[in-house]
């Protein structure tokens, strides 16, 4: 990967990978912006957790995070793990401290397509990737003019849960059979997921990176980078143990009808 020139979303991901694998000189986390932006800084944080095994990772002494919405669940806290993943119990408000976030970037104009994308990918979070630990994170990027979100969980990822239903792929064919409609739960109360939000993400002006195992799938919902969607096959040393999830917004964005006929 050294020497390409990559989509920002995935050069955040290569950055991310530059510093795991010049461990253990870690002063660029703190000295270096592109790590301090979602897509970077999720695997980021479940990489220095790892090293930092006997005890939490102090996530409020980190200065950079102040411009951030973040949110930390660990399955040994039961209720937080519930109350913020299970996606039948999924909290409105919560949802609507997300917005507020984007609302004051603008976009009042999308409440229900932005609520709709963030309960689907917690939802997914609770349905496929029995996690133990999961993140979530929003920041502003002015340079860019846009907004970037991120999911991470430290589960099973994509490829692990095809191959859990006995579907054996590459982590690539993987991903993006997700992403276009293929299911690894049974079609009695399976919700839309990666498909629908994917689509909507894309209408509202959005670039989106999914990385899991040994790939990362780049959609491209702008053509401001790439001209087409682009599958990037990871080497052992960059290859993500859990899944992201993460996009750019560009303002502004397309109103979107999530309920139109036919639309979902």
């Amino acid at each position: 990967m050294a020497g390409a020139v990559y989509p920002p979303l995935f050069g955040e991901y290569v950055e991310f990978c530059k510093c795991m694998l010049d461990y253990p000189n870690l002063d660029k986390y703190e000295s270096d912006d592109r790590l301090h932006y979602p897509t970077a800084l999720l695997p980021s944080l479940e990489f220095l957790h790892g090293i930092y095994t006997s005890g939490k990772l102090k996530l409020q002494k980190a200065g950079f995070l102040k411009d951030y919405i973040l949110w930390f669940s660990e399955k040994e806290n039961s209720e937080v793990r519930e109350d913020a993943v299970r996606s039948d119990r999924f909290n409105d408000s919560y949802a609507d401290r997300i917005y507020q976030f984007f609302k004051s970037q603008g976009l009042e104009n999308n409440t229900q397509p932005i609520k709709y994308v963030i309960s689907e990918l917690i939802a997914n979070i609770a349905e496929h990737s029995r996690c133990n630990r999961s993140v979530f994170a929003i920041r502003a990027n002015k340079r860019l003019n846009c907004i970037e979100a991120a999911f991470f969980d430290n589960g099973i990822t994509i490829p692990g849960s095809f191959a859990d239903a006995g579907i054996k792929r590459k982590s690539g064919e993987c991903i993006r059979e997700a992403v276009t409609g293929t299911s690894t739960k049974p079609e009695a109360g399976r919700g839309h997921g990666l498909p629908s939000t994917t689509k909507i993400l894309k209408e509202m002006n959005c670039d989106i990176l999914i990385v899991s195992g040994q790939a990362a799938f780049y959609l491209n919902g702008t053509n401001k980078y790439l001209e087409e969607d682009t599958l990037y096959e990871l080497d052992e040393p960059s290859k993500l143990n859990g899944t992201l999830v993460s996009f750019q917004m560009y303002l502004p964005t397309k109103k979107v009808d999530i309920y139109r006929p036919g639309y979902l």
